[in-house]
């Protein structure tokens, strides 16, 4: 049972790989309709991811020639024959077949004089227009014995491809569109005539036929040798020498398959600019275009090709990545950081962009490029949402990180708190950078600018700056202390404090060092508001009479301490204090000493 099991098994798995490598498929049937199952034969032959690594030959001939036999045999394809007791066609419209082993797709023409084309040489047209377009090579298939002949040689066929071919490439760029390859394979050879005889009398009549060919007028003289390159292969007669047949076909398979031979035939000049997934869409294009009788213009195909594909490659990776753009920006809205964006940012585009290259590198380059560029905007464009509110979460943290630092300095000295905002602003600005530099890098050439929520951090720490400093004012006494000399050897040296509930304390030391004359000193304490504006002024303070040196009754030096009361809402907009001392007299006396505009103002308050 087990050895039973193993070979059904294996059974099933042998037909399994012949089905897949040579399964055929019709795309243009006997009404001219273009069937649909192409995209899926591709990937049911395994040819949807090998780009343009895959080549197209199309065979055409008469009716009962042998086209399906011989490509049967040379790519082990399964397209049906002709029942030898019952000649009738076997190939209607147009079917492809995938070699079994290399990345050939085979196109199968109707016979050009089949009964279903019998008066309908419009189709004939139209499917050798098809064939020109979308193969590489042209295998016109024919027998020994219609070397010569006029419809038998196929040259009704071959005037056609002519003509269609000027009228599709000869305006085209030689060095974009390389010119077709044609292979002659001359069936039932006997070998009584040189296979080189048998060629130079093709060529002559393909001579003839080019020169009465319609051409455009500046292609009149142009010569044949100038648009096709022909060659010429011959096989001995399937039924009367099977093995020779056999052993023939095997040795001409080679020219197909070995990449290594001199005589190789899809050797290019210029790459395939087709890949397999998108063949399809191009086949349907072509054909719509042929079948409707319009100009078809390859390059516009190709171009027109490229954009759909890469327009729906584009589509499909940002549909693919929009819900984890989503989830994240979520995160983001309810103000988390999240660590590491910039790297999964970069990780993302780095993907979609290697996937996007992947599947669309091998389409017409000019518009390749330019769908990245707008992919690549539209990436930017998604992730700029997230790298915002990144940036805006990363602020507003900051900026709480450095309110913290500036509440812990509240109560330091002035040049201490100054030192410590200073160094907080420094290092959060750096901090700040680094991160943001990190996070913007999302892919190379996408660079997000961070410039603006950085001012916008710069603004928010001045704020919080301002801020607390008028908080640390309101509760931090302002204190001055003025030293100096007020005449002769007389000097003076007044500390007023003045208190955010309004007390002011002022306290005078007076030192006499005039040997005769005494020291009557006086003060006077101006309360300046931001603006520099005087909100408050005392009355004028008389301090304890200093005597001389020589008065042995008059201390010459001492200190008088003063308690004075201002209304709060002056100690809370106060700024600084002014003070101004003098050796007697009144306030008119110190009146040289103010300027003008406060003593304006102080004239307004006495």
């Amino acid at each position: 049972m087990k050895v039973v099991g193993l070979g059904l098994q294996l059974l099933f798995l042998a037909f399994t790989i012949r089905a897949f490598t040579t399964e055929n498929i019709q795309i243009i049937n006997d009404t001219q309709k273009f069937l649909d199952g192409l995209g899926d034969r591709i990937v049911q032959w395994g040819l949807q991811n090998v780009g343009s690594d895959y080549e197209v030959a199309a065979i055409m001939g008469s009716q009962s020639s042998g086209k399906s036999t011989l490509l049967n045999n040379l790519f082990q394809t399964n397209s049906t024959v002709m029942n030898e007791k019952v000649r009738n066609q076997t190939t209607t419209g147009v079917w492809l077949s995938r070699d079994h082993t290399h990345n050939i797709i085979v196109m199968d023409v109707e016979g050009t004089d089949g009964a279903s084309s019998e008066g309908n040489q419009n189709f004939v047209r139209k499917s050798t227009l098809f064939a020109l377009a979308c193969s590489r090579l042209l295998i016109i298939n024919m027998w020994e014995n219609q070397v010569g002949l006029y419809q038998g040689a196929n040259m009704p066929l071959l005037k056609i491809i002519f003509e269609e071919y000027l009228a599709l490439f000869s305006n085209m760029d030689q060095h974009i569109y390389q010119r077709p390859r044609i292979l002659f394979v001359i069936q039932a050879h006997s070998g009584a005539t040189h296979l080189t005889s048998l060629a130079q009398t093709i060529m002559a009549n393909l001579e003839k036929m080019w020169d009465s060919a319609t051409k455009p007028p500046e292609l009149m003289n142009q010569s044949l040798a100038g648009y096709f390159d022909f060659e010429f292969e011959s096989t001995p007669h399937l039924v009367l020498t099977p093995d020779h047949y056999k052993r023939r076909v095997s040795s001409l398979r080679q020219r197909f398959v070995d990449l290594e031979r001199e005589d190789y035939v899809f050797k290019r000049t210029h790459p395939n600019s087709i890949p397999a997934d998108g063949l399809e869409l191009y086949m349907t294009m072509v054909w719509e275009k042929i079948r409707l009788n319009e100009n078809l213009n390859l390059p516009g195909q190709h171009e027109l090709l490229a954009r759909l594909v890469c327009d729906r490659i584009s589509a499909s990776l940002l549909e693919e990545f929009r819900p984890k753009f989503a989830s994240h920006l979520a995160v983001l809205n309810e103000g988390q950081v999240i660590d590491g964006l910039g790297s999964l940012m970069r990780d993302w585009g780095l993907d979609i962009l290697g996937r996007y290259d992947q599947a669309a590198g091998s389409y017409v380059q000019l518009v390749y490029l330019e769908k990245r560029e707008l992919l690549l905007h539209s990436f930017q464009n998604e992730v700029s949402k997230l790298f915002t509110a990144q940036l805006r979460n990363m602020r507003l943290s900051f900026l709480s990180g450095f309110d913290n630092i500036l509440r812990d300095a509240m109560t330091k000295g002035d040049s201490d708190f100054a030192a410590t905002v200073s160094n907080a602003r420094a290092s959060h600005e750096r901090d700040f950078i680094a991160a943001a530099e990190a996070a913007s890098t999302c892919i190379d050439a996408v660079n997000l600018d961070w410039e603006f929520e950085l001012e916008e951090l710069r603004r928010g720490m001045a704020q919080l700056t301002k801020v607390c400093e008028q908080e640390r004012k309101s509760k931090i006494p302002i204190r001055v202390s003025r030293t100096g000399s007020v005449g002769g050897d007389k000097s003076m040296t007044t500390t007023a404090t003045l208190y955010r509930n309004g007390k002011l304390v002022v306290e005078v030391d007076t030192d006499c060092d005039d040997m005769w004359h005494g020291l009557r000193g006086r003060v006077l304490v101006v309360v300046r508001d931001g603006d520099g504006k005087a909100c408050g002024v005392t009355d004028l303070l008389h301090c304890t009479t200093r005597g001389g040196t020589f008065d042995p009754f008059t201390p010459s030096s001492g200190t008088n301490i003063f308690h004075l009361q201002f209304p709060e809402n002056v100690a809370r907009k106060a700024v600084t204090l002014d003070i101004y001392q003098a050796n007697g007299g009144t306030f008119g006396g110190l009146r040289k000493q103010i300027p003008e505009a406060v003593l304006a103002v102080l004239t307004a308050i006495l």
